[in-house]
């Protein structure tokens, strides 16, 4: 497909602006904040339908495809306010985390939801969505704490057209903001924890501005410093995030939100297994330096910890309008966010070899520390609007996202030992410059023909445009790749407190920039991309669910097939590669459940039987099962949890005979602790791997000198004590 001509682009805004100024003079009436969901029909915000009292996760009775609902308050008394959403993902079903530094302490994107990978499923941060251009992975540590985060909605379906993102045939990960107190207030914290963890917040709130038309905004403040728990692996944190509501007249409101966020770290992609490896004895293997083995402190090796660091640096910005009139509403974010991540690494920093000659190094210099500096930067500005009209008990919906990505890298290959730029000619091994455009236009009617019924058809269309130059490989790419995706779901409530659905949905997936830059063996980059296909999935699914003030039950069974599927997977520290596996089927099913005892107990268990299959291989990182189960206790000043996640079975990397790695299943528990000393001071006690687990969970890559594969493990047991008070 040709990519789009700037006169379809100016169709398309005149198009938008236009419908936008024809409604805008009626939109002068009453409008309650909050009405216009974020993500569409296809998500409903997490307030509607009865819930149980405590349970950590929640299904929604009015969702079309599965959704698991994680609370406000489970994300305050069980997760440190330093850890990304990664991390709060983790209880839900059919999802699997690795944060081997430990929660929030580095940028590692370990997350999978239904055996997808990071750059396989949609994120999106008050209905935004947000990636790196390049393979569609998020930064997990470089935008958004916990701390900010009001609740997250694991929504594990592809979302009917109304759900946007470049990746949502693997499911979409919501997470939305907290929102201002009506009373001022200042709310500080302080904990200490495992690893030398320090943290320390503060946040602000106006409190209801009268005298600034009922305005009310809040502005927080969160530092974390760490050693980690790998060794020589330090990581440091600011984060600054506001947010501000202001009602307009009738009822409307502007919304705008802006985060600006620092990371450092020093984060070792992961520890060799035995020093008896072919090629030697590894000087930096668990069995002589360590089960948490990162870098070391010898300045004469590649794996020295201050020749592996990273620094990001991070923004996030939108302005939102909101308002309802008569039969309309529209929800309308002008946003732009930015990342930059300066880098510098050994080659092998994790191999067998500490000191090295090689093609990097000048004639005559017999002995070079090898390494790279590295540099990568984005931005994206985009908006995102959408219109609903109702037609007595049907809603007409439509609406538009359009994103543009400038995104540059470089890098540069350096002598570690003398700290001189090495190489003939020019010390660049990569520079690239390339810019990404998406237009996601849809339209979905929801019909009722009852009350009980809802029936709603829809069409996206999405179309991505890759530009893409590599002035040192001479790498050229100018592709679109796009197509019209339809999507139907049917939800029936057999009474008001059981819903039964039906989905089936296409999706689409631009292939990475990877893809055909790592895969052009004979052929210029441009001839790759024009012989590589978009992943094309269709996706089924239906589920029930039952829901009681006490009581919740959720199960659904789902089947996905991918034409086109692109394995990722490292086959040496700092490469991505993607493997084409051919046509690939997932399926499987999923549960949930949660029951209130009483006396302030609660208790809760989910559950996944997850399938993953490609005739070109074992699908990398895809366990085949998850489940979870805990008990919650509230009462009065006190809460209290227990909770169990287990991993099933699942490959992982590859050895050094190029053979898939199996890793077997592995569980750990975690305790969480909280009193309310009074209204405004509470202690809060976190306590992760109850039982210290120890065990290797999965291979990030392999050395470049030998090709060893290279392992993280569990975070070991880890304590965090956080006190947090408000004044009024």
């Amino acid at each position: 497909m040709t990519r789009p001509s700037s006169f379809r682009l100016r169709v398309l805004a005149k198009v938008v602006l236009g419908l936008f100024a024809v409604q805008a003079a009626p939109w002068a009436m009453a409008y309650n904040l909050g009405s216009v969901s974020a993500e569409g029909s296809g998500a409903p915000l997490p307030t509607q339908g009865p819930a149980t009292q405590e349970a950590p996760t929640q299904a929604s009775l009015t969702a079309t495809e599965p959704q698991t609902i994680i609370s406000q308050q489970y994300i305050e008394n069980n997760i440190n306010p330093a850890a990304n959403y990664n991390d709060i993902a983790a209880i839900a079903p059919s999802v699997w985390n690795v944060s081997p530094n430990g929660a929030g302490n580095g940028d590692f994107p370990g997350l999978t939801m239904r055996s997808f990978q990071d750059g396989q499923y949609n994120v999106t941060f008050d209905g935004i969505p947000f990636y790196d251009g390049a393979d569609f992975t998020h930064h997990v540590n470089s935008y958004f704490m916990a701390a900010d985060t009001k609740d997250m909605v694991i929504d594990r379906g592809p979302g009917n057209a109304a759900m946007i993102g470049e990746a949502t045939y693997g499911g979409s990960m919501l997470m939305h903001s907290k929102d201002p107190n009506g009373n001022q207030a200042v709310t500080g914290y302080v904990g200490y924890g495992s690893f030398n963890t320090k943290q320390i917040g503060v946040r602000y709130d106006t409190g209801m501005l009268q005298n600034y038309g009922d305005m009310s905004a809040f502005v927080s403040y969160k530092h974390m410093d760490s050693k980690g728990f790998l060794t020589n692996n330090p990581s440091s944190r600011d984060n600054v995030f506001m947010k501000m509501v202001k009602p307009l007249s009738g009822d409307s409101a502007l919304i705008f939100v802006a985060m600006l966020n620092r990371a450092r770290q020093h984060v070792s992609i992961g520890s060799l297994l035995s020093p008896n490896v072919p090629g030697g004895p590894a000087p930096n293997s668990v069995a002589q330096d360590g089960y948490n083995y990162g870098y070391s402190n010898n300045p004469l090796s590649q794996s020295y910890w201050g020749y592996n660091g990273d620094q990001f640096k991070s923004d996030f910005e939108y302005l939102g309008y909101q308002s309802r009139s008569g039969n309309w509403q529209v929800d309308n974010k002008a946003y732009t966010y930015s990342y930059r991540h300066d880098a510098i690494l050994g080659n092998d920093a994790n191999g067998a070899q500490a000191i090295s000659s090689n093609t990097f190094s000048p004639t005559g210099v017999t002995t070079a520390i090898p390494g790279q500096y590295q540099l990568s930067h984005y931005r994206s500005v985009g908006d995102v609007i959408r219109f609903t009209r109702s037609y007595g008990l049907n809603d007409l919906k439509f609406g538009l996202w359009l994103d543009h990505q400038i995104h540059n890298s470089t890098g540069q290959n350096v002598n570690f030992l003398s700290y001189s730029l090495t190489g003939p000619g020019s010390a660049f091994n990569q520079a690239e410059n390339s810019s990404t455009t998406t237009i996601q236009p849809y339209v979905e009617y929801v019909w009722h023909p009852s009350d009980k019924w809802a029936v709603t058809p829809g069409v996206k269309y999405n179309e991505f445009t890759r530009k893409y130059n590599d002035g040192v490989n001479n790498f050229m790419v100018d592709k679109s790749w796009g197509a019209a995706l339809p999507s139907i779901d049917v939800h029936y409530y057999l009474n008001d407190q059981t819903a039964i659905y039906a989905q089936a949905a296409e999706g689409l997936l631009a292939p990475a920039w990877s893809v055909f830059t790592h895969n052009s063996t004979g052929q210029t980059a441009q001839q790759a991309a024009n012989s590589i296909s978009a992943q094309r999935t269709k996706n089924y699914q239906i589920g029930t669910t039952w829901k009681t003030p006490d009581i919740t039950l959720a199960g659904d069974v789902y089947y996905i097939t991918n034409s086109n599927f692109y394995n990722k997977f490292s086959p040496a520290p700092g490469f991505t590669e993607f493997q084409d596996l051919g046509a690939a089927t997932f399926k499987g099913i999923e549960g949930e459940a949660s029951y209130y005892i009483g006396h302030g107990f609660d208790v809760f268990a989910n559950a996944s039987v997850n399938d993953s299959a490609a005739p070109g291989g074992p699908v990398q990182n895809a366990p085949q099962n998850t489940a979870a189960a805990g008990v919650t206790y509230q009462m009065g000043p006190y809460y209290a949890s227990l909770t169990t996640k287990k991993i099933g079975g699942r490959y992982s990397g590859y050895d050094i005979n190029n053979n898939p790695i199996h890793f077997g299943s592995y569980s750990v528990t975690d305790l969480a602790l909280a009193y309310n000393i009074n209204q405004g001071t509470k202690v809060n006690v976190q306590l992760g791997n109850l039982f210290n687990r120890q065990e290797y969970i999965m291979s990030p890559g392999n050395t470049a000198n030998n090709g060893n594969p290279l392992y993280y493990m569990i975070v070991g047991r880890n304590v965090n004590v956080m006190l947090t008070t408000s004044f009024w």
